[in-house]
């Protein structure tokens, strides 16, 4: 009986009884070596050819959160001098209004005397 390294591997047959399945070191590093230089082809040609999109696609994405922070903190801006220029606009129209009610106020007590005088110039 010869003994061999090649690993066995058995399998359940159709008429029940399993078979033997000798597997040859040749193929099998046939194919480790065509694994190995397949992942090595792809590691130089086209591993950094993807580095290189997800790259770019990374700075595109950074550049574009830069530029809707700039945009976020100059609305911010506008509407922090939106509000300032509101509040003016608020007391002034205050003002006005108080100047009017004033203004008013000194018409109606005017009128008022002028009827007094006419009152007591008539009687």
């Amino acid at each position: 009986m010869t003994a061999t390294f090649a690993p066995i591997v058995m399998l359940a047959s159709a008429g029940g009884e399993p078979q033997l399945i000798k597997l040859d070191s040749l193929p099998a590093a046939t194919a480790i070596v065509v694994f190995l230089l397949a992942v090595a082809f792809l590691a130089v040609a086209v591993w950094p050819k993807i580095v290189k999109g997800l790259d770019e696609r990374n700075a595109k994405i950074v550049g574009e959160i830069q530029a809707a922070e700039a945009a976020q903190a100059k609305a911010k801006a506008a509407q922090t001098e939106f509000e300032k220029r509101l509040e003016e606009a608020r007391a002034e129209a205050d003002r006005m209004v108080r100047a009017a009610r004033g203004e008013a106020e000194r018409q109606a007590e005017e009128l008022r005397s002028r009827a007094a005088r006419n009152r007591a110039a008539s009687a």
